[in-house]
């Protein structure tokens, strides 16, 4: 796959776990639903890392903070912090 083919799969698996963290929400799952909203957030930052970076495949981390940083994503103080909770939560689970 070339770069594009790479940012495209992670998008495209991101929005899949984004509509099951919606489906688990509805459904009042709440912990399952955080879940795939981190699977889902964490897809989505490694698809900016792709395209950040000059590999293809990006580091094998949970860590939703690592992968922000090592991308051109702004973010500020309140999105750090709603990252670190949702890494709190996926680390304990």
């Amino acid at each position: 796959m070339n770069k594009t083919e790479h940012i495209t799969f992670w998008i495209e698996q991101a929005e899949h776990d984004w509509g099951i963290a919606e489906s688990l929400f509805a459904s009042r799952k709440f912990d399952a639903s955080l879940f795939f909203g981190h699977l889902a957030l964490e897809k989505l930052l490694k698809a900016a890392w792709v395209r950040d970076n000059v590999q293809d495949v990006p580091p094998k981390t949970h860590n939703l903070v690592f992968l922000l940083e090592q991308t051109r994503v702004p973010a500020n103080a309140d999105a750090l912090k709603l990252l670190r909770k949702v890494n709190e939560f996926n680390i304990e689970a």
